[in-house]
């Protein structure tokens, strides 16, 4: 994929983050003409869909291309359910793939997709946040927060080691006057279906230790039950504690996310910042690492 397609790609999927979805519709669509055997492109289009008839054109390019895409024919089975006018005039327009690609898709594992695994992870984290924001309403936020770190160890997380800045500081709080932060959480973390789970306030930071390799590309969504100005919010750190990258943000969001392309294999870190006017409270970060 050359890298205007993929910035491409990187700007619907925020649009269709955002609720934008005609703005993303417009902007796929070129992509669409000049790479039809694009599998991303397809995914988003899902996504960005206006009507089912649509949306399952779009699922059974995706199924076509990755006959393994265990997402895509969920979503495309429950359609086919809800919606099931159109099956048999699709199945007679959509040509096959070539037999030889049907073969070899057939024979491994399709590469697994920063698109996939973004879109899955803000499913994901979209649906337990909804449903967190009704537990917080009716038992309170401080229930909420006691509680995080009692599911972060039933899915396998380290318990919370304490406070005080045992583990150094960062700078941060205003952009144009860094302060030092203590690091009050710190934990080696491997890619994931479950989000890791925890609470933020101000002034503290949380740090989130892995191992990559060159050329692969994490992919981080970050989401906070109260939201605030999200800008450099999560940043990610080299071994050497330098910061390679920030996550984008809005000014009154919960939402952080973070796209980056390894260029050395080695040790990196996610942090956590807790500004003064930025989003806290009880957070899921979900990542993922996926191969060029």
């Amino acid at each position: 994929m050359d890298q205007t397609t993929r910035k491409t790609l990187h700007e619907v999927y925020h649009l269709i983050k955002a609720g934008d979805r005609n703005a993303a519709r417009a902007l796929i669509k070129p992509v669409l003409a000049g790479h039809k055997d694009n599998v991303d492109a397809w995914w988003l289009a899902v996504h960005a869909a206006a009507k089912p008839s649509d949306q399952r054109l779009a699922l059974v390019q995706v199924l076509r291309l990755n006959p393994a895409h265990r997402p895509a024919r969920l979503m495309l089975d429950r359609l086919n359910t809800e919606n099931p006018e159109g099956i048999d005039e699709l199945a007679k327009e959509l040509p096959l793939p070539p037999p030889g690609q049907q073969k070899r898709d057939l024979a491994r594992p399709h590469q697994r997709r920063w698109v996939w695994n973004l879109m899955i992870l803000f499913g994901c984290l979209s649906f337990w946040f909804a449903s967190a924001a009704i537990i917080t309403a009716v038992l309170g936020m401080e229930w909420f927060d006691n509680s995080l770190n009692d599911i972060s160890e039933a899915l396998g997380g380290e318990p919370q080691q304490g406070r005080g800045g045992q583990f150094g500081t960062v700078k941060g709080g205003d952009p144009n006057r860094p302060y030092d932060i203590p690091v009050t959480e710190k934990e080696s973390v491997k890619p994931s279906d479950e989000p890791v789970l925890s609470t933020l306030k101000e002034d503290e930071a949380h740090m989130y230790t892995f191992s990559a390799e060159r050329g692969q590309e994490v992919m981080a969504l970050l989401q906070f039950t109260i939201a605030g100005n999200a800008h450099f919010v999560m940043e990610l750190w080299d071994a050497g504690q330098k910061k390679i990258a920030t996550g984008e943000g809005a000014d009154n969001s919960g939402t952080v996310t973070l796209v980056y392309e390894f260029r050395e294999t080695g040790q990196y870190a996610l942090v956590i910042i807790g500004r003064p006017d930025g989003p806290r409270g009880g957070y899921a970060l979900g990542f993922d690492l996926a191969d060029p």
